[in-house]
């Protein structure tokens, strides 16, 4: 489960804040309320938005897999997972 913030879904499918949102609160894409901050899942997003390119330039891409493996490093230690 991956979960973007509401900045990086709307970039990924190419849409304003108010759409997202809008969505969100009409049921049509599930999100993640969480101190304050609202996520969605990666999976949610691409069940309505299908044709989304998950394309990124390497160097993104190094910094997202560190950043996942940090977390889950972290959550592993914590005993969460």
């Amino acid at each position: 489960m991956s979960r973007l913030t509401i900045k990086k879904a709307c970039e990924l499918a190419g849409v304003s804040r108010p759409t997202l949102y809008k969505y969100i609160n009409n049921g049509k894409l599930s999100a993640i309320k969480e101190n304050n901050n609202t996520y969605v899942d990666l999976s949610e997003l691409l069940r309505l938005y299908p044709n989304i390119s998950l394309q990124q330039n390497s160097e993104e891409k190094v910094r997202f897999c560190r950043k996942v493996e940090f977390k889950l490093a972290f959550k592993l230690k914590l005993g969460l997972i």
